[in-house]
């Protein structure tokens, strides 16, 4: 599974519509507000490099798309003869503030990215939706809760994307905080996360290399959430993961630095080990490529949450 993270800057919107993604533009692309047109372009930008890279895909198509009833897109079959690719790709979007990220996998994928900003909503939404353990970590927070609050925000959503039911569903979890740190399940035993470099774990302590796998040296050093699905258990299977990650961003070297949390679906018995994670360079001119870079700069792993059984079902 690999997760891309760029810049959203209106200097796109003057790079010319390559041929690559010109069907893609929606009729009402350029009655769109600026900041609109610059998500939706750089998105379909990124996902075509990805793909023309790693799966050798050179043009998209408006009929490679298609969309769940809740917004979720995915690829159609024509998708898959047209490009004679037999096995599936997944694929999740997600933008806030000055970033976008993108997840791609053989398996099924969710992301989401919010930016880190006081809002006046975000108490009452903390105690209308927040168990008890979130609102304490909130609570212990320096910031007045700011950081947690944005970093449970972004499991809920990654786990409704995932779902592909929407907003509605964001109410049917419970969460609780794992006191013990215990997390066997075969999806951690075997997962690497590459990409974020030395000494990239939320928590203190030096550690030489963070790249490798998630061992119990880096689960002593954050925090991980139960997560017990009460609505449709088979959503969500047993076992899965939601990587949770804390940014810092800048668009460019002068720009203040900006703090986002960054969520990632991966599901049990997916088959996925190795998790990389990749900033873009946007191309600033016509005739420019975007360019992927082999790490993330400013990322560090602050939260493991996982899907536990339901009591009641035992699934």
């Amino acid at each position: 599974m690999r997760v891309f993270r760029c810049g959203l800057s209106a200097d796109i919107l003057s790079i010319p519509i390559p041929d690559s993604i010109e069907d893609l533009l929606p009729e009402d692309f350029y009655s769109r507000c600026e900041s609109r047109r610059v998500s939706f372009y750089t998105g379909r930008l990124l996902l075509a490099a990805v793909l023309s890279a790693y799966y050798g895909v050179n043009s998209l198509k408006a009929t490679d798309f298609l969309i769940s009833e809740h917004g979720k897109p995915f690829f159609s079959e024509s998708f898959y003869l047209r490009t004679g690719i037999t096995k599936r790709i997944y694929f999740n979007l997600s933008h806030s503030g000055n970033c976008l990220c993108l997840s791609i996998s053989d398996e099924d994928t969710a992301t989401d990215i919010e930016r880190r900003r006081q809002r006046k909503s975000m108490n009452d939404l903390a105690l209308k939706y927040f168990s008890d353990d979130e609102k304490a970590i909130m609570a212990e927070d320096g910031d007045g809760g700011v950081k947690s609050f944005f970093s449970f925000w972004t499991i809920r959503e990654t786990l409704v994307k995932y779902s592909g039911r929407g907003l509605s569903d964001i109410t049917g979890f419970k969460f609780a905080l794992n006191r013990d740190r215990k997390l066997q399940d075969d999806v951690l035993s075997r997962l690497s996360i590459n990409g974020i470099g030395k000494n990239s774990v939320t928590g203190g302590g030096e550690r030489s290399e963070c790249d490798g796998s998630v061992d119990d040296n880096v689960i002593s050093r954050v925090k991980v959430l139960d997560i017990m699905p009460t609505g449709e258990k088979n959503l969500y299977p047993k076992g899965s993961l939601i990587v949770t990650f804390d940014c810092v961003w800048r668009q460019d070297k002068g720009d203040a630095a900006e703090e986002y949390a960054m969520s990632v679906f991966i599901g049990a018995g997916s088959g996925v080990g190795c998790l990389e994670l990749h900033d873009v360079i946007m191309p600033e001119e016509a005739g420019s490529d975007v360019m992927f870079l082999p790490d993330s700069q400013g990322i560090r792993l602050s939260l493991i949450s996982r899907i536990i059984s339901s009591p009641d079902t035992g699934h």
